[in-house]
């Protein structure tokens, strides 16, 4: 189906960084392949899409299956570098970042999976791949399928199985929102945000988009991105029982730090991608090792003493990190440099992780230790392919619609 004619774009203006917060949320890989982890099915939901927030007039002007259709088919595809000779995905389940999570983004995202589990994708097991925004959606559907596919058998007669989702694992998750998210919302609507003034930062963060009152109400999906909205929605994390591995990136952006909180990829600080608890600044995903695999003490999740960091959520394992990559880069198959390990020879659910390790030492006599440790060969991989690597490489045991 063809793109409906742009009426919208006249009213919808942003200027840099409103603009370039889109495009960072929005980013997602580019291969469409054959094949799985561990024997089994990888889905992939991809994150934001910058371009489509200012589409939201246009797409509301055609009728609910025409929508569907719509954004159905409007692909963000994922997978290695170009180089990539294992990438892992097998359905992508498309949703538009023009509308909300709890609303039509939910139900196209629902309805794709009922196509799935038509075919018993899911029923012996599945893993989901979750990017960026992904990371939100993916906790949402987790916690609210079993409801959706009962009353989905009720109103159509079927007996159509919730996903048996084994694990997911999510890449530079948003999850626990981003500050990013909060200040485009805030300056959308008029705040006047001062302090992005001394900061030296106003434009970048939008107070200057020049949006009109027939916008700052239909800002799609950045409004779930906020941190409020997304620390708030779908809590229920102990309860499903699902790993989620977590996969996160460290190459932050000065200006763009000052309003993230702690460690960040530019665009989500560590407290999302590492899957905090709640809203802190932290070093690392973890308490002994930096995103530069550097050994030593860090403000990770749980330290502290009088004023202790959150922990981790329940069933969430941070397993790669890595200072070396951006927001985007982590995301499109850039070869960015060396990746470091939280965790190793690690299993849940029955899926596995394992890296070979490249380790350094220092120090003379009694005082030599070991002082880093990286995942070995990662400098010459995409961090999606050593993602791929670690969870024991590609299968190829089922075919994609």
């Amino acid at each position: 189906m063809e793109k409906p004619a742009a009426t919208a774009r006249a009213i919808f203006q942003p200027q840099r960084l409103f603009a370039a917060l889109l495009i960072l949320l929005g980013l997602s890989g580019a291969a469409s392949v054959q094949a799985g982890l561990g024997g089994y099915p990888v889905i992939h939901i991809h994150g934001f899409q910058a371009e489509q927030v200012a589409d939201r007039a246009e797409l509301k002007l055609l009728d609910n299956e025409a929508l569907y259709q719509y954004v159905k088919n409007t692909k963000s595809l994922m997978g290695g570098n170009e180089q990539s000779a294992t990438p892992v995905i097998n359905y992508n389940i498309s949703w538009n970042a023009a509308f909300n999570l709890q609303e039509e983004v939910a139900e196209h995202v629902f309805r794709q999976l009922v196509e799935l589990q038509e075919q018993s994708v899911c029923d012996a097991g599945c893993i989901i791949m979750a990017v960026s925004a992904g990371d939100l959606i993916t906790r949402y559907v987790l916690e609210n399928q079993a409801i959706w596919f009962a009353q989905y058998n009720r109103d159509h007669g079927t007996n159509l199985q919730p996903l048996n989702v084994l694990a997911t694992i999510d890449l530079v998750g948003a999850g626990g929102g981003t500050n990013l998210a909060t200040l485009g919302v805030w300056a959308a609507q008029g705040e006047e945000l001062a302090f992005l003034d001394q900061l030296g930062i106003r434009d970048m963060i939008g107070e200057q988009a020049g949006l009109g009152d027939s916008v700052t109400t239909s800002l799609g999906f950045v409004e779930d991105l906020t941190l409020a909205a997304a620390r708030n929605v779908a809590t229920d994390y102990a309860s499903l029982g699902i790993p989620r591995f977590r996969v996160s990136a460290g190459k932050s952006t000065p200006l763009l730090s000052e309003v993230l909180y702690g460690a960040d990829d530019g665009v989500i600080a560590a407290h999302s991608s590492c899957g905090l608890q709640a809203v802190a600044a932290i070093e690392s995903c973890s308490n002994r090792v930096g995103y530069d695999g550097a050994l030593g003490a860090f403000a990770g999740p749980g330290s502290g003493f009088l004023l202790t960091k959150p922990g981790l959520l329940p069933n969430y394992y941070p397993v790669i990190m890595s200072g070396n990559y951006a927001h985007s880069e982590a995301i499109h198959g850039v070869l960015g440099g060396k990746a470091t390990f939280v965790r190793d020879d690690f299993s849940a659910n029955g899926l596995r992780f394992d890296v070979d390790a490249e380790e350094a030492y220092g120090g003379w006599w009694i005082f030599h230790r070991k002082t880093h440790q990286w995942i070995a060969g990662s400098d010459q991989k995409s961090m999606v392919d050593v993602i791929i690597d670690a969870f024991g490489g590609a299968t190829a045991p089922h075919p994609q619609p």
